[in-house]
């Protein structure tokens, strides 16, 4: 099926650089693009979020793309939105699980499907040095959302337990993150805007429709016209 709709098709395309790079080295043949996939802003953010860039940034229910400006938001007013977003989500938690987390606490947060090449677990790998970690730099709480299709077996045992090579992600936590969190918190608040700037500006649905419409479809609709 798979050779049928790559002879079949006028443009092909991975959800994500790597993804488009590892399918072309299993079909060397086809020429495979990149187009990565991006979340619908607005629905995506807290209404704390929402209410913030409704502030600073006009125009970005409509052009989400203006996110890149979020760079510029205060940092005061960037913690004020966040924590308002971690209560909500903290209270919701305990009030749902009886978890006992605590908003004051470096929280880390995995909300995907559970299949086992998300690598969910990949944090829980080496358990020695994530305890290290916490005892250097602070305490850390972390919250697991979704669900495993009912047949998929290896999905299910991803959600109770799994391995994989996690230093990068060690190294990443223990010396930077989370000694930011706790002992610098203005260089904290900066990364925040950083991310939301990039991850925002880019990883949207406006972004991945454009390159849709100029990448795949407007070709499609050129052979039609030659027909």
């Amino acid at each position: 099926m798979t050779e049928l709709g790559l002879r079949g098709s006028r443009f092909i395309n991975g959800v994500a650089m790597k993804h488009g790079e590892v399918s072309h080295s299993l079909f060397p043949g086809y020429p495979i693009h990149s187009i990565t996939n991006g979340v619908h802003a607005v629905t995506w953010a807290a209404p704390s979020f929402q209410a913030l860039y409704d502030r600073h940034l006009p125009d970005w229910r409509r052009d989400q793309l203006s996110l890149w400006y979020a760079i510029g938001i205060p940092g005061k007013e960037v913690w004020d939105a966040h924590m308002e977003a971690k209560r909500a989500l903290i209270e919701y938690v305990n009030r749902e699980t009886n978890a006992g987390l605590d908003r004051d606490v470096f929280t880390l947060g995995f909300a995907r499907r559970a299949v086992v090449y998300k690598r969910g677990p990949l944090v829980f790998h080496d358990l020695d040095r994530l305890k290290k970690i916490v005892e250097q730099a602070g305490p850390l709480q972390i919250v697991f959302g979704g669900k495993a299709h009912p047949h998929d077996h290896e999905g299910k045992e991803m959600i109770r337990m799994g391995a994989c090579h996690a230093a990068a992600l060690y190294d990443k936590l223990g010396g930077t993150v989370m000694p930011c969190f706790y002992k610098e918190r203005e260089r904290f608040v900066d990364i925040m805007r950083h991310t939301i700037a990039l991850n925002g500006g880019f990883f949207n649905t406006q972004r991945m429709v454009d390159q849709y419409l100029h990448n795949a479809y407007r070709m499609a609709g050129r052979y039609i016209q030659t027909l």
